[in-house]
């Protein structure tokens, strides 16, 4: 299971909104309920809490929103699945998941909250915007759409499925945590980079770099961190901005490095094979990479809202 990280959720400080959630999330549990949710999979009585529902090729949705809002969030499903297979390729092929990825999308916090503790037994929905549940035949994503910010909710959207989609690309099989949170902020950073957070991670990498404060790759490679830690949340996106757009990188050897991960390779095996080099060298050529590419200007594609495309960040180092 994976949570949205709250430090790209909100513009207020981590612990306020924490505590809010938290205690808006006690309110909702603690609220009297009409009727007992039922489960079959993850499928909930109709009615009880997602009354609307859209069927895609790769995904069921069951929302609470308005039926357009779920149109739109249906289409961004399709459009960033489409994506995501064309960065990650396999030999193996064949479908991600078996049968369709279930969308659970609320439109009140409270809904969000009593979903995850009364479906999935979980208290995720107490202190994030999302997550996931990662299953060969039952994923799911679990959103609560924010009424007054509908990109933020779609940037969520796109980062809970790449967890989704990444956990189980290939085969299912854990990955670092600097993997899965690096790509899950890279891809939520392709929608509406405008008005995400993006600029602010390259600010923060650079710093990080400048000052010698980053974590030393072979150490961060092997760490696990939490929704609230910034500096490692950018690191993490930024080395997988590297692999991707850096000058030895490229989609097809960030997916040869994540298949080797899958079948048990160590990480400094993966790196070899995949890119021809280890940590010593990798962390030099990242940092120059920084250096040289986050003080340029930051180039946005024109329709961003249109397609998950990549962003240029002056590429040629």
């Amino acid at each position: 299971m994976t949570r949205r990280p709250p430090i790209f959720n909100s513009q207020f400080p981590v612990f306020n909104f924490q505590f809010l959630a938290f205690a808006l999330g006690l309110l909702s549990l603690l609220a009297p309920q009409s009727r007992a949710a039922t489960s079959s999979g993850y499928a909930i009585a109709k009615g009880v809490y997602c009354p609307n529902r859209i069927s895609t090729p790769h995904f069921a949705l069951e929302f609470s929103a308005d039926p357009d809002d779920g149109a739109e969030y249906a289409a961004l499903c399709e459009r960033a699945y489409r994506h995501l297979s064309r960065v990650f390729t396999s030999a193996k092929g064949g479908p991600v998941w078996s049968g369709k990825c279930q969308v659970y999308l609320f439109a009140t916090h409270a809904e969000f909250v009593r979903f995850a503790w009364n479906v999935h037994k979980s208290a995720a929905g107490v202190a994030s915007g999302g997550y996931t549940r990662i299953s060969k035949k039952d994923p799911a994503i679990v959103l609560f759409l924010r009424e007054d910010d509908a990109v933020m909710s779609h940037q969520t959207l796109v980062h809970e499925m790449t967890h989704v989609f990444l956990g189980l690309f290939y085969k299912a099989a854990p990955l670092p945590t600097w993997v899965q949170e690096g790509c899950a902020q890279y891809f939520e950073f392709r929608y509406v980079p405008s008005r995400s957070r993006l600029a602010l991670a390259r600010q923060t990498t650079k710093k990080l770099v400048e000052t010698g404060r980053y974590a030393p790759l072979r150490e961060f490679s092997g760490r696990a961190f939490g929704p609230t830690d910034l500096p490692s949340y950018c690191q993490a996106w930024s080395l997988l901005d590297f692999l991707i757009n850096g000058k030895a990188g490229s989609p097809a050897r960030a997916s040869q490095f994540i298949v080797l991960l899958k079948d048990g390779k160590p990480q400094d095996e993966a790196l070899r094979v995949a890119y021809g080099t280890d940590f010593p060298r990798l962390e030099a050529a990242w940092k120059e990479y920084v250096l040289a590419t986050y003080r340029r200007p930051l180039v946005l594609p024109r329709d961003d809202e249109a397609a998950l495309k990549p962003i240029s960040n002056g590429r040629g180092h």
